[in-house]
């Protein structure tokens, strides 16, 4: 990976974690489609969110139980690494306060052209 793909990267999985943390819903909004294009999708084995209006209602509905109401943080587990188009990173949900991981995962990414996700496949691992 190019220093330059590895920052892009970088980027793009900070904003992506960031935005299931975001209480703000114009900013999450307007997040999502920064991050997504209009037909982009998250699939996971018990989601499929296909374009603006579900993803949207995919991260709101995580924000709302995993952060608003039950006091959890995303965030980054393990830094993303990828080539040609595709990357993957690991990430958790933990306490706000700290503590240990209530869960962990890992997402797959598969870039469009402009650089934003056109599809994210997540996987809990624990």
């Amino acid at each position: 990976m190019s220093k330059q793909s590895d920052a892009l990267y970088r980027d793009l999985v900070a904003r992506y974690v960031a935005v299931w943390n975001e209480a703000d819903v114009t900013r999450r909004r307007a997040a999502i489609r920064e991050i997504w294009p209009e037909d982009g999708a998250c699939l996971s084995p018990s989601y499929d969110a296909r374009g603006y209006d579900q993803l949207e209602e995919r991260v709101t509905r995580a924000h709302t139980r995993w952060v608003a109401t039950e006091g959890y943080l995303f965030r980054i587990r393990e830094e993303p690494v990828g080539h040609h188009g595709v990357l993957k990173f690991r990430w958790e949900m933990l306490p706000k306060g700290g503590g240990e991981a209530r869960s962990i995962g890992i997402d797959f990414f598969i870039l469009g052209a402009d650089g934003r996700a056109r599809i994210v496949y997540q996987f809990l691992e624990a």
